[in-house]
């Protein structure tokens, strides 16, 4: 989540090229660290039964948190927050 945050910030403040190539960037180290995470949980042996919530989630929350950012960067808040 502390990547999609900082991407979001990067998309409402900064919307132009480099604001948007660095908050391209953040969504991908997000999507590495929800991988990583998920990996390491099942071949360490750390699955437990809420595992698949705790992991799913906070991924939403980001997401929202990315298309929010989005709707408020082009202008239509509604069409970012009425998903």
């Amino acid at each position: 989540m502390f990547f999609a945050l900082i991407g979001a910030a990067l998309l409402i403040y900064d919307p132009g090229p480099i604001g948007l190539l660095a908050c391209a960037l953040c969504i991908q180290a997000r999507l590495v660290c929800n991988l990583l995470d998920g990996m390491v949980a099942v071949e360490g042996g750390q699955k437990s039964f809420l595992g698949p919530l705790y992991n799913e989630f906070p991924d939403r929350v980001a997401d929202s948190m990315l298309i929010v950012a989005l709707g408020y960067t082009i202008g239509l808040p509604a069409s970012g927050v009425s998903i």
